[in-house]
């Protein structure tokens, strides 16, 4: 055996692979771009420094990936690999031989939950509404009716106080009342106060004038009461129109030519008015109107109330038309 082969027997495995890499000329870089190791890892396989290495089977993969690169024996290599690593061994024998603690813990791990998130949530609500029926039940509490009362308790807050209500006053006085006369005096009307007849001396003196001498005779006002028969007037015939009655006459009047007339509404104070040709104007009546045109006067078309009102003249006399009396003669 040469000495270089006793050199390469001696040399630990790290050693190893640094001089077959350096001897090829390849970098730290490719060696893990090539074969996917870290470089933290490939310094650790070269300085022999087992403590910085994964774990065990990750590291063989790794020195097998390496060894194969660089074209060394993979067997030969994972050889004094389990003998170079302190406690190579046991750790390959434990990997390989787990404890029957180890495998149900394993197995227990793998098994899903036999009871679901949601299917505990489930139960859990379930049980609170049980309790709380219970609950309701043993202390004879009805939680609709209590809800019941505090929306009318919140109404009878928002809503407005009226006349109706009584007060403490109101109810006092009712009490004092039972207490006189009994529960039956609450609903009994209340006594009419009879106001005590006149004498003749009190209407003596009250119609007294203070200009008269106090001897002079008193006078009594004679009360006559007159009976009325037939029917009587309704307040319509005998009431005079107000201004909120729609008026009853409705005149309209169209001027070709330029006129001065004298006009009266309701038998009241006539007016002197002058149009030019071409205006319109309208009156409005409740008993009647009274139109007076001037001689000589043309061009004027009247309408009561949409009825055209025909005007007779020679047109050398003055021309009085009085409506409805005219219409209705």
């Amino acid at each position: 055996m040469s000495s270089e082969e006793i050199i390469q027997q001696q040399e630990t495995l790290g050693v190893m692979f640094r001089r077959v890499r350096l001897e090829q000329g390849k970098a730290e870089e490719e060696v893990v771009n090539e074969c996917r190791i870290s470089l933290k890892t490939l310094q650790a396989i070269e300085e022999d420094d087992y403590d910085n290495l994964p774990a065990d089977a990750f590291a063989r993969g790794q020195y097998v990936l390496f060894a194969k690169y660089l074209g060394l024996d993979p067997d030969e290599v994972l050889n004094r690999y389990t003998e170079q690593r302190p406690n190579s061994a046991a750790v390959s024998k434990q990997a390989a031989h787990p404890s029957t603690k180890d495998i149900k813990r394993i197995s227990t791990l793998a098994q899903p939950p036999s009871i679901a998130p949601r299917t505990g949530i489930g139960v859990t609500l379930l049980a609170l509404i049980i309790i709380g029926s219970l609950g309701c039940w043993y202390f004879s509490w009805n939680p609709a009716s209590y809800i019941s009362q505090f929306i009318q308790q919140q109404k009878s807050k928002s809503a407005p106080v009226t006349d109706d209500v009584k007060t403490e006053d109101d109810s006092a006085q009712e009490l004092e009342i039972i207490e006189q006369h009994g529960v039956s005096a609450l609903s009994a009307p209340p006594p009419e106060i009879k106001q005590p007849l006149p004498t003749e001396q009190a209407l003596a003196e009250s119609v007294t004038d203070p200009g008269i001498p106090a001897d002079a005779p008193a006078y009594l006002p004679e009360i006559i009461t007159e009976t009325v028969t037939g029917e009587e007037p309704s307040p319509a015939a005998t009431e005079e129109p107000t201004g909120n009655t729609p008026p009853l006459y409705v005149l309209e009047a169209t001027f070709s030519n330029d006129i001065d007339l004298s006009i009266s509404l309701d038998n009241d104070t006539p007016l002197q008015q002058s149009f030019k040709a071409g205006e319109q104007t309208v009156w409005q009546a409740h008993k009647g109107i009274d139109i007076t045109l001037p001689e000589g006067s043309s061009g004027v078309e009247l309408r009561l109330n949409d009825v055209a009102i025909p005007i007779t003249r020679d047109g050398t006399t003055i021309t009085n038309i009085s409506l409805p009396a005219d219409l209705l003669n």
